[in-house]
């Protein structure tokens, strides 16, 4: 009997990942200044700027300045008759100050505009008299011809009794209303006015219109003032001031809508409004100003509602979703006022009224594209200024060293839970080591193994330290031959430990040493500039125990070389650095699953940021990707791959706040920035990564974090596919499994497609399909996802064998020797007495099968074969699979 193949063409699908969400505070008012009620504005020089209603000398409020590590200053103190109680925030002028009002102050008390510069010069421009207006409670807009609009809540006409104004204000301080509003076109304006596409400002009026629930309405920038809309019970009610999405359409929110808990609507120039989304309390209540972010998604924050009914940041798609990110509770702010804006670092940036340690208020940052968590924060005591990667230990912990801190401030070695449980297991005091710039290598007998710049006799120590804090010193370095050692020690394949010094050695450029377990030092190869000089990276090995490093300058151009040194002290220069293919690599480096070597170099390439490279064995050096600062700069640390074959690594300089990145790398040079550092969640990573077995990276910054000594972090990474489903022949109504194996941050979750349908029950690793029929032959495929995103995998194919045809040979292997012809295919060992007969022909336009040797029979494995037929005219060949 024969049997014919059963298939489907396979289709491949992408899973979106969705990344886990993290909000910081990063600064929490206490007595004064307080209460910042309007949004932060970020200055030309990176940091926020914004204003408080309370504090400052007289207590009439504030200007301040907060930086990214959140460190904040009181630029300006309002004394009352220059202004008081700024309730909006700030506005970038044209010629670099800042430009705002105060609710009341000057000598009406009826606020004013002022002018405050980088430095906190603080000047009125003007102030409101009644006539043109009083108590503006928004920001200013910046307009076309270089002057500001704006709105006051009250005043007008019959000023007593006035329902507010649209004025004009020049740079230099001239004030002039524009338009009046009389209950008719509508009651005190909410705030902002924008921008729209045809050089006309829009906004809105919190009550007043035909409904007198409030107006939507346009201005012209010499002042003709037409309402728009009356909004009313069934459009909304008492809407807020306006926004502007990413390309340029605008929205509101009203306090009132559907549910009686809010809206957001889409407004157009014309006046239509359209529903984007109506809250409940759950998802956000009394929603605040919406911002646009780059993932096409708005953000927002609410008054009230959230899990504690005192505000919520929530996101917002264009179809209306709302996702509550984060809900507010006393501890971490509360009562969010005013609106978000993205820093340059991409993360959200925002205030909360109340709440916080004192319940005075918090300013907050907020990540919508990352889980970055800090572990640990050092403080001095227990270390400071980790400069080298994590050690992860056979108990799971991991084991490192800060250069600085500890009793005596010569640096420590310390242990940390991945839960972030931070002991400190050795103080060095400078007779038993200093200074330990590089990490540490765990031994075969369970103890780590490292070297201190300084320290023992002056020029640096090897020691052992055991998982319970015992220290010995093995060897204290000497002059001339091995001397100040910056990098980690290799557990070479004897047992015996290989590191490098960058300085020493017979003309001192630097030395590669080997040092036993019970601390015998000899010197295994010198440097002499023209093979290269200062290595101060760690080495590699390969399978053929030869060890591969780096060193920072040296070679024919200076740049820079890398090497091999045999177990016997043979040193080769395999490549040399010119520049343009990278310069001054200061990281070691890493044997790729592909047997090549991955690297990067301290600055050369396209903008001199620096590169990641690869290079064989024999010395074929190429430049895989080249940094340019926005994606990172100067990587001053090796790479680690992961078991997709992706290359991570970090970069000290570069990103959003030029403070560092980690960052992704494909074999293939595809570059991802995943990270940028911005001080308050670290800065400066000199060292590397450790992933761990949960499939999460691990690491340390020199400076940063609350201390700003340094913070040791996790990154939280989409799951990695290590083992993809393979596809299976079978006949009908036998069982076939598909398994997959992928690691990755706890816990992962398993979803199983058909032909690109979600299969019901199929959230497991493995995925058995029992009496197998043509209705379940086809593509499969599973979607793996934890908390930080998912992957999908590559199509399996479920073939099922059926009466009347062909199997098609796998072949795994075909040579030509003399006249004859071998190949070998995979057999199938699914169904009893299953064999093959090979057969072949000259063409395929025409074909005469011609069976070629008898029936071929073998359990699973590779059947071979071997074309006895002479001649020298092409052939086809095909096999059928027979019982």
């Amino acid at each position: 009997m024969k049997y014919l193949l059963a298939t489907l063409v396979a289709t491949t699908l992408m899973a979106l990942g969705v990344a886990a969400q993290t909000l910081t505070p990063i600064y929490s008012f206490t007595n004064f200044p307080a209460n910042p009620w309007g949004k932060l504005v970020q200055g030309p020089d990176g940091n926020f700027y914004g204003t408080t209603w309370l504090g400052g000398s007289g207590n009439f409020g504030t200007v301040y300045r907060l930086d990214s590590t959140g460190k904040m200053d009181t630029l300006a103190s309002f004394g009352n008759t220059n202004g008081a109680y700024p309730h909006g925030g700030l506005t970038l002028g044209g010629d670099g100050n800042f430009y705002g009002t105060t609710e009341y102050g000057g000598s009406g008390d009826f606020g004013t505009v002022f002018r405050v510069t980088l430095g906190g010069v603080l000047t009125s421009l003007a102030e409101f008299h009644g006539n043109d207006g009083m108590n503006p409670e928004g920001e200013l807009s910046l307009g076309d011809d270089g002057s500001f609009y704006g709105t006051t809540a009250f005043g007008g006409t019959n000023w007593l009794y006035g329902y507010g104004t649209v004025f004009r204000i020049t740079p230099t301080g001239t004030l002039s209303a524009l338009a009046y509003f009389e209950g008719a076109n509508g009651i005190t304006p909410s705030g902002r006015l924008i921008s729209g596409s045809d050089g006309n400002f829009y906004g809105t009026t919190s009550n007043g219109g035909s409904g007198n629930k409030g107006t939507l309405f346009r201005i012209t920038p010499d002042g003709t003032l037409t309402t728009l809309v009356n909004f009313g019970a069934t459009n909304g009610a008492y809407p807020g001031e306006l926004f502007a999405g990413t390309h340029g359409e605008m929205y509101c929110r009203t306090a009132i809508g559907t549910n009686g808990d809010g809206a957001i609507l889409q407004v157009s120039t014309s006046g239509t409004l359209t529903p984007l989304v109506y809250f409940t309390v759950t998802n956000g209540a009394t929603p605040s100003n919406l911002v646009p972010g780059e993932d096409g998604n708005f953000y927002g924050t609410s008054f009230y509602g959230g899990g504690e009914n005192q505000g919520a940041l929530v996101q917002i798609r264009t179809n209306g979703t709302v996702t509550t990110l984060i809900s507010f509770g006393t501890t971490n702010g509360a009562n969010p006022i005013g609106g978000l804006i993205f820093g340059k670092d991409g993360r959200l940036y925002g205030s909360t009224s109340s709440g916080g340690s004192a319940g005075k208020g918090t300013l907050f940052a907020f990540n919508t594209n990352d889980t970055l968590t800090t572990l640990v924060n050092f403080a001095n005591v227990n270390g400071a200024h980790p400069q080298a990667g994590l050690a992860l230990g056979t108990d799971g912990n991991f084991y490192g060293t800060t250069i600085n801190g500890g009793s005596t401030d010569w640096g420590t070695v310390f242990q940390v839970t991945p839960g972030g449980k931070l002991g400190v297991l050795v103080n060095f005091a400078l007779t038993n080591g200093a200074l330990p710039y590089a990490g540490l290598s765990q031994g075969t007998d369970g103890d780590f193994y490292g070297a201190s710049y300084a320290g023992g006799g002056g020029f640096g120590t090897v020691f052992r330290v055991t998982t319970n804090g015992s220290l010995t010193t093995l060897t204290n370095l000497a002059f001339p031959d091995v001397i100040y050692p910056q990098a980690g020690l290799l557990l070479g394949q004897d047992g015996s430990f290989y590191g490098t010094t960058g300085n020493g050695g017979s003309v001192g450029y630097g030395t590669v040493f080997k040092v036993t377990i019970d601390g015998t030092l000899s010197v295994l190869a010198n440097f002499n500039i023209t093979n290269g000089a200062y290595p101060f990276a760690g080495l590699v090995q390969d399978a053929d125990g030869n060890f591969y490093g780096t060193t920072e300058s040296g070679g024919s151009s200076g740049y820079g070389t890398i090497f091999k040194v045999s177990a016997n002290g043979l040193l080769t220069t395999l490549s040399r650095f010119t520049g343009t293919n990278g310069a001054f690599p200061q990281a070691g480096l890493m044997l790729g699953s592909d047997g090549n070597f991955y690297g990067t170099t301290y600055q050369g390439g396209e903008g001199s940021y620096g590169t990641v490279f690869r290079v064989t064995t024999n010395g074929n050096l190429a430049t895989l990707t080249s940094f340019s600062y926005v994606d990172g700069a100067n990587p001053q640390s090796g790479l680690i791959q992961d078991g997709a074959g992706n290359l991570y690594g970090t970069t000290l300089t570069g990103g959003n706040e030029g403070k560092g990145t980690v960052f992704q790398v494909t074999t293939n040079g595809t570059l991802t920035s995943l990270i940028s550092f911005a001080g308050t969640n670290g800065s400066y990573p000199y060292a590397g990564l450790t992933i761990a077995p949960d499939g999460s990276l691990y690491g340390t910054t020199y400076s940063g974090g609350t201390g700003g000594l340094g913070v040791i972090y996790r990154l939280e990474l989409p799951p990695v596919i290590t083992m993809q489903p393979a596809s299976g022949f079978v006949p009908g109504g036998s069982n076939f499994a598909f398994t997959v194996t992928a690691s990755g941050f706890d816990p992962l979750t398993y979803q199983w497609l058909f032909n690109g349908t979600p299969l019901a029950g199929g959230t497991n690793a493995s995925l058995t399909v029992s009496n197998v029929n043509p209705a379940n032959a086809g593509a499969y495929q599973i979607i793996v996802a934890n908390a930080s995103g998912s992957v999908t995998s590559q199509v399996a194919t479920l073939t099922m064998l059926t009466p009347g045809g062909l199997f098609p040979p796998q072949v795994s292997a075909a040579s030509v020797t003399g006249g004859s012809f071998v190949f070998s295919w995979n057999a199938v060992n699914t169904y009893p007495a299953v064999g093959y007969q090979v057969q072949c022909s000259t063409n395929l336009v025409t074909p005469a099968w011609l069976n070629v040797g008898g029936v071929l029979t073998g359990t699973n494995g590779a059947l071979g074969f071997t074309n006895i037929l002479g001649g020298d005219l092409q052939r086809f060949y095909r096999v059928l699979l027979v019982q």
